[in-house]
């Protein structure tokens, strides 16, 4: 079924990205990694790493503060969206767990991939963030809110939409020309 879902069927045993780390470190890296090199991207906007090496994205200590916090956090923020989905069947909560859902089967946590993350791996979780974006800004927008309210979301989504053309621009500086490309991935 994994060879199914998401390939490796040529990888022999052990060529998976954490082979041989204990899950005390697997499980905060994790963490860091949802929280710095997916969650902040896909909402800010900001250029997405083209590097998922071992030296882009270390493996954490086990102590790690931040990484823990992250992955405690995640935990938490997808009970209380189930719980608010269950009891309000609200199509923002659903995006929000729709958005941690999806990243469970290429986390690492679940079954030991051949690579930390990617940008093909964000696809599918981002629909879910879509949507829980969609409703709020709707929520915000919406006839019957005061008019300060759908001003002030409208200059939100101004500054959004400039910053999100920004980090394009900036995004696709590094596809410029192959020597661009190789000095974003070495530097």
């Amino acid at each position: 079924l994994r060879a199914l879902l998401i390939g490796g069927v040529a990888y022999p045993h052990g060529a998976h990205y954490f082979h041989g780390v204990p899950v005390e470190c697997v499980l905060p890296t994790m963490g860091r990694f949802l929280l710095l090199a997916y969650l902040f991207p896909c909402l800010l906007a900001f250029h997405r790493s083209s590097d998922y090496s071992f030296r882009s994205f270390p493996t954490s200590a086990s102590d790690d503060f931040l990484g823990w916090i992250a992955l405690a956090g995640a935990i938490a923020a997808g009970v209380a969206l189930f719980v608010r989905f269950l009891r309000a069947r609200s199509p923002a909560a659903l995006g929000g767990l729709w958005f941690l859902l999806a990243l469970l089967p290429v986390s690492n946590l679940l079954v030991r991939l051949l690579l930390i993350g990617a940008e093909r791996l964000l696809y599918a979780p981002s629909f879910g963030l879509a949507l829980a974006g969609g409703v709020l800004a709707a929520r915000l927008t919406a006839a019957d809110a005061p008019r300060l309210r759908r001003r002030l979301a409208a200059g939100i989504a101004v500054l959004y939409v400039a910053g999100s053309a920004l980090g394009l621009i900036e995004g696709c500086s590094g596809w410029r020309s192959e020597r661009a490309f190789y000095d974003g991935v070495l530097a």
